[in-house]
């Protein structure tokens, strides 16, 4: 049973997250620069499958739309909270098993 799958959606997800908070925070600092998240599907050495960010970049203009930003973090949000249902599920399941061979 493989927990890549969720357990790097998690990753992915805090680090939308992050980055939208980031946003959120600090919209009105002078030279203020947005990040955005950049992430991709990814393969783990015959491990399964997963998510990975691939890159945080800052947005060089100045421009910074606050509504997009509270709608990843709701998105965001969500998203996590199935993640972390799938691996909870997982390991109820994993320690069944166990328990049935043990």
């Amino acid at each position: 049973m493989s927990f890549s799958i969720s357990s790097s959606a998690l990753k992915v997800s805090q680090t939308y997250m992050d980055a939208s908070a980031h946003n959120i925070a600090n919209m009105n600092t002078k030279e203020f620069k947005p990040q955005h998240v950049k992430s991709a599907d990814v393969a783990f050495n015959n491990e399964g499958a997963g998510a990975a960010v691939t890159s945080v970049e800052h947005d060089m203009t100045p421009k910074h739309e606050t509504e997009k930003d509270l709608t990843n973090l709701k998105q965001q949000e969500h998203i996590y909270k199935a993640n972390a249902k799938v691996l909870e599920c997982q390991n109820k399941a994993l320690g069944s098993l166990l328990e049935t061979e043990a």
